[in-house]
């Protein structure tokens, strides 16, 4: 499983036709391979996806969350019982909590990978 769907990234792709003479369409295009080519895949998480009709996480953390259609890496706030994310992207310093809200689903992230002595 990969932590982005690099099906549906090529989509976004400018055509050839549309990118010739241009840098910037050309760089975009490069990006998003890039973007393919080194996306992380990881293993599905042994447990299972908990409804959040059910129940939500007891404490703040990153979680994998599913609306159905896809999978990602979402923070819960338990202050603000509910997932989101930070956003900073104004390059200050002051962060906006933005509510995800399609969420259905989420399960705990696996544990990090460990190196064995026999490795």
């Amino acid at each position: 499983m990969r932590i982005i769907d690099a099906d549906e990234l090529p989509e976004h792709k400018f055509t050839r036709e549309s990118a010739k003479g241009s840098d910037y369409m050309r760089g975009w295009n490069d990006a998003i391979d890039t973007i393919i080519d080194t996306a992380p895949t990881v293993e599905r998480p042994q447990g299972e996806w908990i409804s959040v009709s059910e129940r939500l996480p007891d404490k703040n953390g990153r979680y994998l969350v599913t609306n159905y259609n896809l999978v990602c890496l979402r923070r819960f706030s338990a202050t603000r019982n509910e997932f989101g994310y930070f956003d900073n992207t104004d390059e200050s310093y002051d962060s906006r909590w933005i509510s995800v809200p399609q969420v259905t689903a989420w399960m705990s992230l696996p544990e990090p990978y460990k190196e064995t002595e026999s490795e």
